[in-house]
């Protein structure tokens, strides 16, 4: 079965005022091109503010009703004090009720499977050349590897990656980039494959990306406790992608 993504916990998180970042950035953009989730939103934020702005004095009129109602059966009883904490307490708990029912109408059946996670938070890592083997036909078939990269020839891309690393199998750059080209042709169990790479080494510049990226592929093939695990790890590490890390163990 395939995992659902929580659009309400993005949505919670907008309305509070607790996003931010590529996080807010990334929720803004996806507002624009997603027309029922905008209205989502926009319904949302109208309903809280009209409960909790507009009929709050209706609801503590019904309150009292209510409690007049109780103090003419039962006279003996203490009076209640109904204080306006109580009633913007009970008005948020409506709030709260009404947003849960308009998010289930809305929401089921409508949801984006788990790939559609993936897309949201997967960008190709940007190319940078680092040919630095001493060895100048070798070097150039990087550059060459680099440049179909670049281009966006993954194909082609691999190939040559994939002809450096039988001529070097220690090349970090070269494991790494061979891993995001896979995962642009869809081959995500190779992918897998030479990012594990990367992250085994450990004392290179790629590990980083190579956990962000690896993490990425478990979501696409639906391995979310191993994507789980990677994210927790990464989000725990406090580095460049922890508040990505974060965001996306929410929906997982």
């Amino acid at each position: 079965m395939k995992k659902e993504l929580n659009y309400q916990a993005f949505i919670d998180k907008f309305l509070n005022g607790e996003m931010e970042g590529e996080e807010l950035q990334w929720f803004r953009g996806e507002m624009e091109v997603n027309p029922r989730l905008s209205e989502e939103v926009r319904l949302q934020q109208e309903v809280s503010e009209a409960i909790l702005d507009d009929d709050v004095m209706a609801l503590r009129d019904q309150m009292n009703r209510l409690f007049d109602s109780d103090r003419r059966t039962l006279k003996k009883k203490p009076e209640r004090v109904y204080s306006q904490g109580m009633i913007k307490y009970a008005a948020a708990s409506l709030v709260a009720v009404l947003i849960a029912v308009a998010s289930a109408v809305y929401f089921y059946g409508n949801q984006p499977a788990a790939e559609d996670l993936f897309s949201m938070h997967y960008e190709t890592y940007d190319g940078v050349m680092n040919v630095r083997s001493g060895d100048t036909e070798l070097d150039e078939l990087m550059v060459n590897a680099m440049l179909q990269y670049e281009n966006r020839e993954f194909g082609s891309a691999i190939v040559l990656f994939e002809e450096v690393l039988e001529n070097d199998p220690d090349n970090i750059a070269s494991k790494f980039y061979a891993g995001i080209s896979y995962m642009e042709t869809g081959q995500f169990a190779k992918a897998l494959g030479s990012l594990e790479d990367v992250v085994e080494h450990g004392d290179n510049l790629f590990v980083e990306n190579a956990e962000w990226y690896k993490g990425l592929c478990y979501v696409k093939l639906e391995e979310n406790e191993k994507a789980r695990e990677y994210f927790t790890r990464i989000k725990d590490g406090d580095g460049y992608y922890s508040n990505r890390a974060a965001s996306i163990l929410e929906s997982l």
